[in-house]
């Protein structure tokens, strides 16, 4: 425990952006908005680049890594039952969102639907946040029951 919070109270620069997005998105809100989804994604991309692999890599292939990583916990793995598809649909509403790309696909989400894979999204933040902290997989898997 002393570890924990030690790692907790030292986070250096490079996890306290990521931090700072996780606790804005994990209190309860009345209201959802696209930042939302966008905070999560970019806090899960930011996480990959500077905890797991700093080099150019594409958004789905980091959310694809992060998955691979977390699988073997069972929120995640029914979270992201259709991963291929999921991921598909972030990264299409990414781009949309962040770049303001003409909606050309069926894959770019709004509304409940983006609400919903959202909320995917923020499972696997928060077990990367808590593996990052130094949490073992048992308090991992006990948290994400309830996010």
């Amino acid at each position: 425990m002393h570890k924990l919070l030690e790692n907790w109270l030292h986070m250096d620069g490079d996890l306290w952006p990521i931090r700072r997005y996780l606790i804005e998105n994990i209190k309860p809100n009345n209201v959802f908005a696209v930042n939302n989804f966008l905070n999560v994604v970019q806090s899960l991309e930011g996480f990959h680049r500077r905890f797991r692999y700093a080099k150019q890599k594409g958004l789905s292939d980091r959310l694809l890594s992060l998955h691979d990583e977390f699988c073997h916990h069972s929120v995640i793995s029914s979270a992201f039952v259709n991963k291929t598809e999921i991921f598909k649909q972030v990264v299409d509403s990414r781009h949309y969102y962040s770049h303001f790309y003409k909606k050309d696909s069926d894959d770019i989400l709004d509304g409940k639907e983006l609400y919903y894979v959202t909320k995917k999204v923020k499972l696997l933040l928060v077990a990367c946040f808590l593996n990052q902290i130094g949490f073992d997989n048992d308090i991992i898997e006990v948290a994400l029951t309830k996010v």
